[in-house]
């Protein structure tokens, strides 16, 4: 049961596709109450999610795997998003029409949404990027970027990222969470000189959880996916 009255029944349980932990559910009506709910402790807790979203029918749901800040629900009245935990909720209607959505799809490969709607076919819309360009795993380095793997990984109170950048542009190396948010920045030079540097990332003040981090030269970047542990 959940610790607040929700608008209708469930209409989609949905796993996060990052946190193993955290789970969506949605519900159906037009009565005062949740339409989205969120759990990130295996449903001990829920959380009310729906924000300032309208009172209608959330019919389902998905959770961009590359970017799981940015949700996207299938409404009676087109498709929504919030890309602030929920927050904030405004209609996504990029390509798409203002009809009832029974089904989303994230197509990851093309990077498309995939919306199914009762009566009117099926309609798909591209996604964009995120605002900060994290991914949600190891990605290969160019030519003149290093990342090694973090060590220890998981991390407990510390780990190490050895790194080297050979370029004439600026620097960073920089850690995000989950929802692209950046959380520490290990490095920040004017330019990569090509040597291997070794840097700590201190983790005591994070929760536990999946961190990016992200080594960036100029339009080059390379990430590497970190866990930390309590």
């Amino acid at each position: 049961s959940f610790p607040f009255a929700t608008a209708g029944n469930a209409t989609k349980v949905l796993a996060d596709p990052i946190n193993p932990q955290a789970a969506f559910v949605t519900f159906t009506g037009y009565a005062a109450g949740a339409h989205i709910a969120r759990t990130t402790d295996l449903g001990a807790t829920w959380t009310d999610v729906s924000g300032d979203f309208p009172q209608q029918p959330v019919n389902t749901m998905e959770v961009d795997p590359q970017f799981p800040g940015e949700w996207y629900i299938g409404t009676d009245v087109g498709v929504w998003t919030s890309t602030n935990g929920g927050v904030n909720w405004t209609p996504f209607d990029v390509g798409l029409p203002n009809a009832v959505v029974l089904d989303l799809e994230i197509r990851d490969a093309a990077r498309k949404l995939v919306a199914g709607t009762y009566g009117r076919g099926a309609f798909e819309a591209a996604l964009s990027g995120s605002v900060t360009g994290v991914t949600t795993g190891d990605t290969p380095a160019p030519l003149n970027l290093m990342l090694d793997p973090p060590r220890p990984n998981p991390a407990v109170g510390r780990t190490m990222l050895r790194f080297a950048a050979r370029s004439g542009e600026s620097v960073t190396l920089d850690i995000y969470d989950v929802a692209g948010r950046r959380v520490a920045n290990l490095a920040d030079q004017a330019s990569g000189d090509g040597i291997i540097r070794g840097v700590p990332w201190i983790t005591d003040d994070v929760p536990a959880g999946v961190y990016f981090a992200v080594l960036r030269a100029g339009a080059d970047q390379a990430s590497r996916k970190i866990i930390v542990a309590k």
